[in-house]
């Protein structure tokens, strides 16, 4: 969770509110807006809380600013002043706070924003450290014993987990073609028979076809009757 420590009294008043629900959730604090749009530049995925009263800029502003660099990241509004006094509607957010801040609502604005993400990300781990693909990077995935291997567009990484779990965590609908491999429909190029032809991609651990297995046929043909 990404904060500008602006109105500092305001700032560590959500943020301890956020701490008593989420003990486990990572706060970052920036003193400046550069050092906060820096971050946003770079990171993957996270929850940006902006004040709608900045100093030296406009919250509004400063969220449509990070909507551009980084369109994919919720942002959640907040001040010690009612909405009514802003035009909050004129940035893309998906929560607005106003103090004296209440957990149901925090923890409501906090849902959203997950939600949010789940629906643009797959997060897992690997060791102790967790990482999120965008959904729309995921060619496919494959199980093999006890690892799942998760091919994107330029990389591949491999991390322990069951493929039926994978697919029931996915908010866009992957195709299961046989027990071990489920497809990102975007990437494919063409259905003949019980192959799948996928498109190029840029990582030459991709395959270029997928057999259908007996199981899985109804699947593919479902599929089929909605392209």
């Amino acid at each position: 969770m990404f904060f500008l420590n602006d109105q500092k009294d305001v700032t560590k008043e959500l943020c301890d509110c956020i701490m008593e629900i989420y003990p486990d959730f990572q706060i970052v604090l920036f003193d400046t807006v550069r050092d906060l749009k820096s971050a946003v530049l770079k990171t993957g995925a996270a929850v940006v809380f902006i004040n709608v009263i900045v100093p030296d800029c406009l919250g509004i502003a400063l969220a449509n600013q990070i909507n551009q660099f980084n369109p994919i990241l919720p942002i959640i509004l907040y001040s010690n002043y009612s909405y009514e006094n802003f035009d909050v509607y004129e940035a893309k957010h998906v929560y607005f706070l106003e103090s004296p801040f209440r957990l149901e609502k925090i923890k409501k604005a906090v849902n959203y924003a997950i939600k949010y993400l789940n629906h643009l990300f797959f997060s897992y781990f690997i060791g102790k450290k967790e990482y999120h693909c965008p959904l729309d990077s995921i060619c496919y995935f494959e199980s093999f014993g006890r690892k799942i291997r998760l091919v994107g567009t330029c990389s591949t990484n491999l991390f322990y987990h069951k493929l039926d779990d994978v697919e029931a965590r996915l908010s866009l609908p992957f195709l299961r073609v046989s027990k071990y491999f489920l497809i990102n429909p975007i990437f494919i190029r063409q259905i003949v028979g019980n192959k799948i032809y996928l498109k190029q991609i840029d990582n030459e651990d991709s395959v270029s076809e997928i057999s259908i297995t007996k199981n899985y046929k109804e699947n593919v043909s479902n599929f089929q009757l909605f392209i």
